[in-house]
């Protein structure tokens, strides 16, 4: 169903997002729009549909997850593995590392013509993958020319920062020539975001509620004293602790620093895509 061309009560709608809905409960967004919008990633993307639960798919989730820096659909909340992702109607591999979804960062966003985003289930005709509804992304078709774009992002304080690219070539017409030949690629690359590098998010301050350190330390090493009481070693170089926190009394191991608030990530999507007209 997806794969057609949508025309059935087809109503343009007022806004910079939605481009077309339709009576199937279709929503269709160019990849233009979402260009003019500052979204230069797939990931990005699907964070603009409002039906989307994106806490589920974000690159920067996987830092307390074991997804393999995967960003994935997930449709009304109901599970990525409940959402089918297709690529011009064909289905894709899932994911090696949870196997049950599809990695949306593997699609290059230059590829990509529009999005037709059907939000009610379709499981009849798709099976149960397809519970919570369906992504097909269109590629760009009869595409004839060069197109380079490049962004930097850079934070005023350090970490976090981040550049991306995409490139797209294609020569051809289908109707005039029979054939269009298109070669496109994304590369996505995030920089670490540690705890440490931002106040907000690590220190020990328990009136504000940060109170993230392990008590008593065993590093350097622990001594127990004749009344009972336990004393650290070296107290307060306390050497070996690379997150430190001594206005407690000891040697504690402040934890928050030692997370990612942002995993370091970089994603490469290239697609070739050769298509011949019927009858050539």
């Amino acid at each position: 169903m997806l794969t057609r061309t949508i025309s059935l009560l087809c109503t343009l709608l007022v806004g910079l997002l939605i481009n077309a809905e339709t009576a199937e409960a279709v929503t269709i967004v160019t990849a233009e729009t979402l260009k003019d919008m500052g979204i230069t990633t797939v990931e990005q993307a699907l964070q603009q549909i409002s039906a989307m639960q994106t806490s589920s798919f974000q690159t920067g989730s996987s830092v307390t997850t074991f997804t393999g820096g995967g960003s994935f659909a997930n449709l009304r909340g109901l599970g990525a593995s409940k959402t089918l992702v297709l690529l011009d109607g064909q289905r894709l591999a899932n994911n090696v590392v949870i196997g049950n979804s599809v990695d949306v960062d593997g699609i290059p966003f230059a590829a990509i013509d529009h999005i037709e985003v059907l939000r009610e289930g379709a499981s009849a005709l798709y099976g149960t993958d397809a519970i919570a509804g369906v992504v097909n992304f269109i590629t760009k078709k009869n595409y004839d020319k060069g197109e380079l774009n490049l962004e930097i992002t850079k934070p005023q304080k350090a970490g976090g920062g981040g550049s991306e690219a995409d490139a797209t070539w294609g020569i051809g017409n289908l109707k005039s020539d029979g054939y269009n030949f298109l070669i496109t690629a994304n590369f996505t690359r995030t920089q670490e975001l540690r705890a440490d590098q931002r106040s907000f998010a690590t220190g020990y301050n328990p009136a504000l509620g940060l109170d993230n350190n392990n008590g008593l330390g065993t590093v350097p090493g622990l001594y127990q004293d004749a009344a009972g009481n336990q004393w650290n070693v070296d107290y307060p170089a306390c050497p070996g602790n690379p997150h430190l926190e001594t206005t407690t009394g000891y040697c504690g191991y402040l934890y928050s620093e030692a997370v990612d608030l942002i995993p370091p990530a970089s994603d490469f999507g290239p697609d070739v895509v050769y298509q011949i007209a019927a009858g050539q």
